[in-house]
């Protein structure tokens, strides 16, 4: 007989979910964003496109480091090959979430935030598997080295 699943089974099946991890990691992201961009303008006196250009760099490396060792528990893949296809992944991404805000814009004229937020929440599910699938996925036939504790077959 199987016990019955408890309110504490519940949260670690949750947090132990890949796409909930991705979801929190773009809150992490995000916050950092925001907190790098006031911290540039304000205190430091950084002009807005040098601050702009540095947050985002910044970000894109914390974006990938929480990806990779975190989200979707990736560390046995190649890590150039990795930060490669999520830099570019990242781009690609970008264009189509902006085309998809042109699109929100054109047709419904939201405040702009608001447009923001649905062409991002659009174009989430298809980043998260792309990430899973191709950027994050370590497939058997890599040169990946196993982490340690794991076994390479005989």
């Amino acid at each position: 007989m199987t016990r019955p699943i408890t309110p504490g089974d519940a949260v670690t099946r949750l947090w132990q979910s890949s796409l909930v991890r991705f979801l929190l990691g773009g809150v992490v992201t995000y916050a950092l964003t925001l907190t790098l961009m006031a911290f540039w303008l304000g205190p430091v006196g950084v002009q807005r496109l040098p601050a702009y250009a540095l947050t985002h760099v910044t970000s894109l490396i914390v974006g990938f480091l929480l990806n990779r060792r975190w989200v979707f528990r990736a560390t046995a893949g190649r890590p150039a090959k990795q930060g490669v296809r999520f830099v570019l992944a990242q781009g690609g991404f970008r264009v189509i979430d902006w085309l998809l805000f042109t699109v929100i814009e054109l047709l419904v004229a939201p405040p702009v935030f608001l447009g923001v937020l649905a062409a991002n929440l659009l174009v989430l599910p298809a980043k998260y598997l792309f990430y899973r699938n191709h950027v994050f996925a370590v497939r058997p036939d890599s040169a990946a080295v196993p982490e340690e504790g794991l076994r390479c077959p005989d």
